[in-house]
C-alpha cells in the first residue's frame, strides 16, 4: 500500500495515480501465456529452444513496420501457444515454418481517422481498405478506442471509429543502423503517403469531414509475434477534433477510386497544394463557429481558383466567374453558383478585414450558418473538378470558347 498523506485528524488524504493503466488484449494474453509457457507448457519452449532457424534471430528485432521489438525465444514460444490455441498444432507449425523461412513479413499499414465510419469493410484500388474499428485486429488502440469514458471531460472525447488500412511486405528484421532520418521501406513509406493523401480526399464527398488520427502498424493477423510483438506508431495528429462522424459505404466506391487515381497522376506541387486546400475544407466542416468556417473555406477556394491571379482588384470578380462556369451546366446553374460564390467571397473578407460576421446580427449571422452546406457542396464540385480534370484555360472557358 502506498505511503498516504496524513491530515490534522490523521485521515488518509487521496492519492493522485500519476499513471492510469489500461489492461488491453495485449497485457492480458501475455499474463496468461506467461504462465503457462513457464508452467504446463515449458516443454514447448525447450523444444523450440533446439530450433537452429532461431539463431539467425538473436539480438535481432523484429520489424513492425517504422520500428521493431527485440526478438526473445520466450515470447514467441507463447505465441506459438496462442496460435496452437487458435488454430490448431498444424496450421500454427505451418506459420511458425513459414516465418522462420521467410525474410520478409506482412504487415496492416494503419491510419486511424477521426469523422467517418462504416458498417462494413470497403475495398478500395490497390488494396486500401476503410475498416469499421469493430473489424479491426485486436490491440491496445482498439481496446482504447473502445472505451468508454465516464468522466465528464473525457466522455465527449473524439475517438476513431474507422481505419484506413492496407497490407505492406517488409523486411522481418529491422535495420537498426539506419541513420537518424533516413527513410523506411520504400512500399512501407509509400503506402502511408496513399493513406494520408485518402484521409484528406475524404473531405471532397458531400457532408464527409475526415482527417487523419494516429498513424501505426499491426502484424498480420495470425502472423508471428502477433499480440505479443507490440506495433509501431507515432503520437496523436493534433488538430481540430469537431464532433460527430459521417457513413461512408460501398456504394461511394466509384467516387472514391476515382479521385485516388486522379489525385496520383498530379504533379507533386500539385498534390502539396490540393493537400493543403483540404486540410482547410476539413477543418471547415470540423469548426463551431460560422465565422471560422467561412474563413476556411474561403481561403481553401481562394488557393484552388486564384492561384494565379495577382490583380488584387479583380479577386473578388475571377473568383465567382472561374467557379461559376467550371462546375456549371447551363445558364441558369451558373447564374445561380455565381450568386452563392459572391456571398461566400463577401461573407469571408467581411469576417477577415473586420473581424465580424454581417456586423454581428444574429439573425443574419443565423442565415449564414444555414447556408453552410450550400457553400460546402459548391467547393466539394469545384475541388473534384479541378481534381479530375486539371486546371482549364479560365480564358477561354470563361468567353466559352472551349
Amino acid at each position: 500500500m502506498s505511503n498516504m498523506e496524513l491530515g490534522h485528524l490523521n485521515i488518509q488524504k487521496p492519492d493522485l495515480t500519476r499513471v492510469e493503466y489500461v489492461q488491453d488484449v495485449y497485457s492480458r494474453l501475455h499474463v496468461v501465456y506467461s504462465n503457462f509457457i513457464e508452467g504446463p507448457y515449458s516443454s514447448i519452449l525447450a523444444e523450440l529452444s533446439k530450433d537452429k532457424r532461431f539463431e539467425t534471430l538473436r539480438d535481432k528485432m523484429v520489424s513492425n513496420g517504422s520500428g521493431g521489438s527485440r526478438f526473445d525465444l520466450k515470447t514467441f514460444a507463447m505465441w506459438f501457444l496462442w496460435a496452437i490455441n487458435e488454430y490448431g498444432e498444424k496450421q500454427a507449425r505451418e506459420i511458425m515454418d513459414e516465418f522462420l523461412d521467410s525474410d520478409k513479413v506482412k504487415v496492416l499499414n494503419t491510419l486511424w481517422v477521426l469523422g467517418i465510419e462504416c458498417d462494413e469493410i470497403i475495398d478500395l484500388k490497390n488494396g486500401i481498405k476503410i475498416i469499421p474499428l469493430d473489424s479491426m485486429p485486436d490491440s491496445k488502440d482498439k481496446t482504447r478506442f473502445k472505451k468508454i469514458d465516464f468522466d465528464t471531460f473525457h466522455f465527449r472525447a473524439t475517438k476513431p471509429k474507422a481505419a484506413l488500412v492496407a497490407e505492406c511486405e517488409i523486411d522481418k528484421v529491422f535495420n537498426t543502423e539506419r541513420e537518424p532520418g533516413q527513410e523506411v521501406e520504400t512500399e512501407h513509406r509509400d503506402i502511408s503517403t496513399r493513406l494520408y493523401n485518402l484521409s484528406h480526399l475524404l473531405n471532397i464527398l458531400e457532408g464527409v469531414s475526415c482527417r487523419s488520427y494516429y498513424s501505426t502498424t499491426y502484424t498480420y493477423p495470425g502472423w508471428p509475434m502477433g499480440h505479443f510483438g507490440g506495433s509501431s506508431g507515432g503520437s496523436p495528429v493534433y488538430d481540430i477534433h469537431g464532433f460527430g462522424s459521417t457513413k461512408i459505404s460501398s456504394e461511394q466506391v466509384d467516387e472514391i477510386n476515382l479521385l485516388l487515381e486522379k489525385f496520383a497522376g498530379l504533379s507533386d506541387k500539385d498534390k502539396s497544394k490540393f493537400l493543403r486546400i483540404l486540410s482547410r475544407v476539413s477543418q471547415a466542416k470540423r469548426r463551431q463557429q460560422v465565422e471560422d468556417q467561412i474563413l476556411d473555406i474561403g481561403i481553401a477556394l481562394e488557393m484552388a481558383l486564384l492561384d494565379d491571379n495577382n490583380n488584387h482588384n479583380q479577386l473578388s470578380l475571377t473568383f465567382r466567374l472561374r467557379g461559376s462556369w467550371l462546375v456549371s451546366q447551363d445558364k441558369e446553374d451558373r447564374h445561380r453558383n455565381y450568386k452563392i460564390l459572391r456571398d461566400l467571397y463577401n461573407f469571408r473578407s467581411e469576417v477577415a478585414h473586420t473581424g465580424v460576421l454581417c456586423k454581428n446580427d444574429f439573425a443574419k449571422i443565423n442565415e449564414v450558418r444555414g447556408r453552410m452546406n450550400e457553400f460546402f457542396s459548391i467547393t466539394s464540385k469545384i475541388l473534384r473538378t479541378l481534381i479530375e480534370n486539371g486546371n482549364p484555360d479560365w480564358t477561354k472557358l470563361i468567353l466559352d470558347l472551349e
